[in-house]
């Protein structure tokens, strides 16, 4: 079953410190990820804005790596210790 989401990237302004921030929107898919911002607002028509839409499909894959290396080294510390310890 496909459930409909709902990404609200938005621009963020901090009166403050005048400044403007674009805040992404992120979906997981599967092994990729699905992001999408909120450009600037379009100068031929107001209140129109330009949306940037992004796919990277194998992105998750990086930190499934980073995980499987960092078990690893534990395997082989928890095994270079048995057998210092026999």
């Amino acid at each position: 079953t496909d459930k409909a989401r709902f990404l609200m990237p938005e621009k963020r302004w901090y009166p403050v410190s005048e400044t403007a921030t674009s805040e992404t929107a992120l979906a997981i898919q599967g092994l990729g990820v699905v992001y999408i911002v909120l450009g600037d607002e379009d100068s031929k028509t107001a209140g129109r804005f330009v949306v940037r839409i992004y796919h990277h499909p194998f992105v998750l894959l990086v930190f499934i790596g980073g995980g499987l290396m960092a078990l690893g080294a534990l395997m082989a510390a928890a095994k270079r210790r048995q057998e210092g310890a026999a």
